[in-house]
């Protein structure tokens, strides 16, 4: 409860923060010794796609942890896709 006549921004504060403790950022993915993620890539509702910057994520390869940057999310964001490649492998004959 706060009073008509003070400030609401600790209300508003508590709203954001809550928003935010609804977002999943972190998330494990298995991958394969010589496999890397090389993109991370965010879909909206209307379908348009764009591509995080590196410094919008992390990923640390010992432990399979990839954690977004929950600034970069927008409330329209639907799903996302890790891009990952691998080094180059002898084709199997």
């Amino acid at each position: 409860m706060f009073s008509l006549c003070d400030s609401y921004a600790p209300a508003l504060s508590g709203v954001a923060e809550f928003a935010r403790s609804l977002l999943q950022t972190d998330y494990t993915l298995e991958l394969h010794d010589d496999e890397h993620v090389t993109a991370v890539v965010v879909v909206a509702n209307d379908q348009p796609e764009r591509t995080l910057a590196p410094s919008d994520y992390t990923f640390d390869a010992s432990t399979g942890g990839l954690t977004i940057e929950s600034s970069v999310l927008r409330a329209s964001d639907t799903s996302l896709h890790v891009e990952v490649t691998s080094d180059c492998r002898p084709p199997v004959r």
